[in-house]
């Protein structure tokens, strides 16, 4: 494995819309960019982890809209996965543990 891969965890961003994303994710008061998922494609990042803190992620499309991911625990070494919906307006970006 990678050097410091067991203080890391995986995110693969979903994303169904045809806009760009950027992605950040939130633990505690610390706000980390993970990068943009270009529209159509599905997109994998990793973020140091090693805090016993709960994660939340926020996208947000170019063009306008953006969407708030409810908060869930995550160990070092877990694996993740945010969908961002093909209409965000009236829809929610949903996530879970792979």
């Amino acid at each position: 494995p990678a050097e410091g891969a067991s203080e890391q965890i995986q995110v693969r961003i979903e994303n169904r819309n045809f806009n760009d994303a950027t992605v950040h994710a939130f633990r505690g008061g610390e706000r980390v960019r993970l990068g943009t998922a270009t529209g159509k494609t599905d997109e994998d990042f990793r973020i140091r982890w090693n805090s016993t803190l709960p994660i939340e992620f926020e996208i947000s499309l170019v063009g306008g809209g953006s969407c708030r991911v409810r908060s869930m625990t995550v160990d070092p070494g877990d694996r993740v996965w945010v969908q961002i919906p093909i209409e965000i307006f009236g829809s929610e970006c949903i996530a879970g543990k792979s």
